[in-house]
């Protein structure tokens, strides 16, 4: 077991000289293994160990934190414990004991660590864990099994069968305690522990052995395709290119959907979602929801993924041409006066400052800033045609969810100035224009 704890370490560089490793220990076999393993190897690292009571079998679980409290002692290690009361917890949040234990755990072990976290999977967990990925429908990335290094999460035993662990705690007389929940068929994980794995053992005595090459080869093509479409998402941060996308293999664009999915939300994806968001490309059209809140949709020839917002609500605010700063919802409007002799002298400088500037005594009442209102109507200066703001956005390709907050500077009359479009035709600059009313827009 030595020889596969240091193989698989120095083949995913698990340790380095000054690391401090804090293991995950709850007092079983595999953990108590992994702690007197590190000890034993004499490496220079700082060891430290952590562990979660979980207060799910009573008596039994105090037994196990007692028991981990004695045996740190004794090995002069480091130990922050905790409880989590993982029923009560899991009923407030509605999720299954299981996925909360978990989830708990792993947020206690980041508290607990100052730097990289050890847990005592095994080669024997990994393959459960497969067989359980097969049942339930898996790709690629469920028949690799559990990752030797994940973050800061290192695996030290994941070339090591639960036979191995045992023979060494034998070997070295060391105690560990039983989880009694372990010995019971009731959950899906412990009925291929105790009755799948060894009926396939028979068949094939070496079957932990030939799980490992099949992993190795695995893990090798899963961390290619990766690469892959880590490439492809370079300078995604608008999309992701449709056409290009679709000129990739099928099992590319999944994976490539599969990271985007990631990188947009920073959760896993499901593969009923990544088969929407297929169908969505290959139709290069379409929206589909997703996880909390999150949507896919084609835009402009591009797949973007973005989290639904509330309906932005409507404003409207009454202002004057006093140069002073009005803040709106995207960002601040100011409007001053000039005389037609001073805008003259500045026009020329930009384009954008003519295509802002009105003849300020052809406004019409009180000036107000505000948002979109059902049957708005523009005729934009130079254009000769009114359309609604309706066909205008969408000649524009402004996203739905962004029209309320777009700015319109109206008098009495209607629509004289949109941001991005410019003034309206009724309230241009002519040969007549004694005033002009310039607008700046700052986002």
């Amino acid at each position: 077991m030595r020889d596969k704890v240091i193989l698989a370490i120095e083949k995913f560089n698990m340790i380095n000289h000054g690391d401090n490793i804090t293991v995950a220990l709850s007092g079983g076999a595999d953990s108590v293994a992994l702690l007197f393993m590190l000890k034993q190897l004499k490496l220079d690292i700082t060891l430290s160990a952590a562990h979660l009571n979980h207060c799910l079998r009573g008596e039994e679980s105090n037994r196990d934190e007692s028991f981990v409290r004695t045996l740190c002692e004794r090995l002069g290690v480091p130990l922050t414990v905790e409880r989590a009361d993982i029923k009560e917890i899991s009923r407030k949040t509605g999720e299954s004991i299981e996925l909360c234990a978990r989830r708990v755990r792993y947020e206690f072990l980041e508290r607990a660590s100052r730097g990289k976290i050890a847990t005592a999977h095994t080669a024997s967990d990994s393959l459960e864990t497969v067989l359980l990925n097969i049942v339930r429908g898996t790709g690629l990335k469920g028949l690799v099994g559990i990752p030797p290094v994940r973050g800061r999460i290192i695996r030290p035993l994941i070339y090591c069968s639960r036979q191995d662990v045992e023979d060494y705690c034998r070997q070295n007389n060391l105690d560990y305690v039983t989880d009694s929940s372990n010995l019971s068929d009731q959950y899906t994980r412990n009925k291929i522990r105790l009755h799948v794995i060894p009926k396939l053992m028979e068949i094939n005595p070496s079957l932990v052995r030939s799980f490992l090459r099949m992993t190795d080869i695995l893990r090798c093509e899963d961390e290619y395709l990766d690469s892959v479409a880590e490439k492809f998402l370079l300078g995604s941060s608008n999309g992701l290119d449709v056409i290009a996308l679709t000129q990739e293999h099928p099992a590319v664009i999944r994976r490539i959907l599969a990271a985007y999915y990631k990188y947009c939300t920073n959760e896993s994806p499901d593969q009923y979602h990544i088969g929407e968001i297929e169908k969505l490309v290959k139709t290069k059209s379409g929206k589909t929801g997703l996880k909390s809140d999150f949507f896919a949709e084609i835009r402009n020839g591009r797949l973007v993924i973005l989290k639904d917002k509330p309906d932005p609500q409507g404003f409207c605010i009454d202002v004057k041409p006093d140069n002073l700063p009005v803040a709106l919802p995207t960002g601040k409007i100011q409007m001053k006066l000039l005389p037609i002799k001073e805008f003259n002298e500045s026009k020329n400088i930009n384009n954008l400052f003519f295509k802002n500037s009105l003849d300020y005594d052809k406004i019409k009442g009180k000036i107000q800033i505000r948002s979109r209102q059902s049957g708005d109507s523009f005729k934009q200066a130079g254009r000769g045609v009114t359309k609604s703001l309706k066909k205008l956005f969408n000649e524009a390709k402004i996203p739905k969810e962004d029209r309320m907050l777009v700015p319109l500077l109206t008098d009495e009359q209607g629509i004289i100035w949109i941001e991005g479009f410019g003034i309206a035709e009724r309230v241009k600059v002519d040969g007549n224009t004694k005033r002009v009313m310039v607008i700046h827009f700052e986002r």
